[in-house]
């Protein structure tokens, strides 16, 4: 343990304390009422449950033709996690909870992480922004895989630093240090089952651990493991489509998410009559052509995006700020006891005069409310920013390149879509590097005699 964790805790007690407290707040209004807890996700989530629960296997039933067939857009591991709470008398309460004590072990998370890379009141501060992140707050209180995806990725990214350490810092022996990388890749592939996001980041936890001259084979142990499950899901997907993929979220949302709203702006109409568009276009080359669905969806998109280069550009962008600023106002509010209490800030029209219109909609609170988390995010990427700059400075260029590499491989697959719930999995690392340029911006006197490693 480095340094500037030991002796900490009390400290690591109190920020689980704190996290912990702000996510029970609105179970007190809630009371896991399912009509504050569950969103249109969670109704799927919950049908794939029951029919895991029931033996039907990983399967939906269609829309539109009745037939029940297998599930290639989400990946099998949250409702597992709900089928295995059924199996045991579980209510869907005693999950949420669960959620909301594991989100709260990931500040601690965070804390610990922090701290390692520089030092206790650096990690503390870093914690506490993480603990009073409102989408977590939000979503550790909702039945949805983020919360669970990034601890999972919080606890592989530990893992990864404590096995790691320089000569003279790690104690473990090679077997030990290969069992530690092993249980990372394992925490990896687990974050994979709960949203595929998480499918790339064995690629830069790999660079991380070979520049800290970790030796091969165990960088192999830790990328095999990393990769167990999306091996074994892809394959699955094959024999029942003709795709080797863990998910066919991508190509269904470029389709149906961002080419429809490019083609809206290249038209000058509504997402609505967009997506309408984007739809008959991929049915009639489903048809015609005789493909998989997600594979008309996949061409269609990119077709569409290609044919409108200047919307297609404008939507990356909006999309981008949407993913990297946008708060929440909808789910907060609902957890509070008012469900569905007006639009979020993805589900309007996203120029400047509809987000005026929306920070103004219902009054001075609804507005402030948003407005608030928009600016707090502003503010925290500019120091997380501040801090990859700092940390390369010192010369922790592998923790500079696991972070913006980790960051690029969640984030960036996730802007056709566009929504601020899509960097859960990775704000530990937002706060991680927005607590170290905050610390060094603010001149903390312990910051600035910490000795580099």
């Amino acid at each position: 343990m480095p340094s500037s964790v030991k002796d900490s805790k009390w400290l690591m007690l109190s920020i689980f304390a704190l996290a912990l407290a702000l996510r029970s707040i609105p179970v007190w209004v809630h009371q896991w009422t399912p009509e504050f807890v569950t969103i249109v996700d969670s109704a799927r989530y919950l049908e794939l449950t029951d029919r895991l629960v029931s033996g039907a296997g990983f399967s939906l039933q269609d829309p539109v033709s009745g037939e029940i067939l297998p599930e290639q857009f989400r990946t099998p591991g949250y409702p597992l996690v709900l089928a295995l709470a059924s199996s045991l008398s579980m209510s869907l309460a005693w999950v949420l909870a669960f959620q909301v004590l594991v989100d709260a072990l990931a500040a601690v998370a965070c804390f610990w992480l922090v701290a390692s890379w520089s030092t206790r009141s650096t990690g503390a501060f870093a914690a506490v922004l993480f603990a009073f992140d409102p989408a977590h707050v939000v979503y550790s209180n909702l039945l949805m895989a983020d919360i669970f995806c990034g601890a999972a990725i919080a606890a592989g990214l530990v893992l990864l630093e404590y096995a790691s350490r320089r000569p003279g810092n790690n104690s473990a022996a090679p077997g030990h240090l290969s069992a530690l990388l092993i249980l990372a890749g394992v925490c990896l592939t687990i974050a994979t089952t709960l949203r595929p996001v998480a499918l790339l980041l064995w690629v830069p936890a790999a660079i991380f651990l070979r520049w800290r001259r970790v030796g091969r084979r165990a960088v192999v142990g830790f990328v095999a493991a990393a990769l167990l499950f999306p091996v074994v899901w892809s394959t699955r997907n094959a024999r029942i489509a003709d795709g080797f993929t863990v998910s066919t979220a991508f190509d269904v949302n470029l389709a149906l998410v961002f080419a429809a709203k490019v083609e809206a702006r290249r038209v000058g109409t509504s997402r609505a009559e967009g997506e309408r568009s984007v739809m008959a276009r991929v049915a009639d080359r489903q048809q015609t052509d005789d493909v998989a669905f997600h594979h008309a969806c996949r061409t269609i998109g990119l077709e569409t995006v290609l044919q409108a280069p200047v919307a297609a550009t404008v939507e990356i962008i909006t999309s981008a700020a949407e993913m990297l600023l946008a708060g929440e106002r909808r789910y907060l509010y609902q957890v509070l006891g008012r469900p569905l209490y007006g639009p979020g800030l993805g589900d309007v029209g996203r120029e400047t005069v509809d987000l005026v219109g929306l920070l103004v909609d219902r009054g001075f609170t609804g507005g402030a409310v948003l407005t608030v988390q928009v600016l707090m995010m502003a503010v925290i990427w500019t120091l997380a920013a501040f801090g990859i700059l700092t940390l390369w400075r010192q010369g922790q260029h592998e923790v500079v390149v696991l972070c913006v590499l980790s960051l690029m491989v969640v984030l960036a697959p996730s802007l056709v879509v566009g929504s601020g719930r899509l960097r859960l999995p990775v704000t530990l690392l937002i706060y991680g590097l927005a607590g170290v340029g905050g610390a060094r911006a603010f001149g903390w006197r312990e910051y600035r005699s910490r000795v580099v490693r």
